[in-house]
């Protein structure tokens, strides 16, 4: 199990406005970004996730806009149910694991178990902005939109990083 580490805003505030000045998500995004769309199917959805090696992607509409994302722990609760609460270490029967419905799950539209309301951040919205919203949130990435709602890209923390450790690399 990997720790994860959420820093508070108070980190951000001046660090960032240093670091990227007036940069734009546009110039940090990725512009290939893995989608599906609320007709597929889950299993459709965990191929893409798997061939693109992504937990998360963003469903989108038939003009492109974004409707929802679906995650991986979207999926999970799928097919097995929501989580079981913790065991005791003691415990040797199974009663403990949750039930297993992957044959149907696997079959169960995206917009069965997508999430409907997602943040997403504008092409045009600051870095700054950006990064707050990620590592504040502890979110993985954000979808980035245009003006008419559509998926252009993804901004995910290590864009970030990557652009912290070549500014200051390169001595800016």
């Amino acid at each position: 199990m990997f720790a994860r580490t959420v820093l508070r805003e108070e980190a951000w505030l001046g660090f960032c406005a240093i670091l990227f000045g007036e940069m734009q998500a546009r110039n940090l995004m990725k512009t290939h970004v893995v989608k599906t769309t609320p007709e597929a199917s889950l299993g459709e959805a965990v191929d893409l996730m798997d061939i693109y090696q992504v937990d998360s992607m963003p469903v989108v509409n038939s003009e492109g806009r974004l409707c929802g994302v679906i995650a991986e722990t979207d999926i999970i609760e799928n097919v097995f149910g929501k989580p079981a609460p913790e065991r005791p270490a003691q415990q040797d029967s199974d009663s403990h694991l949750p039930r297993l419905d992957s044959a149907d799950a696997a079959t169960r539209c995206v917009s069965a178990a997508m999430q409907g309301h997602v943040l997403s951040v504008s092409e045009d919205g600051d870095v700054e902005t950006v990064a707050r919203l990620l590592f504040v949130n502890d979110y993985t990435r954000l979808p980035v939109t245009n003006e008419f709602s559509e998926v252009v890209g993804t901004l995910n923390r290590i864009d970030i990083l990557q652009a912290i450790f070549e500014r200051t690399l390169a001595g800016i």
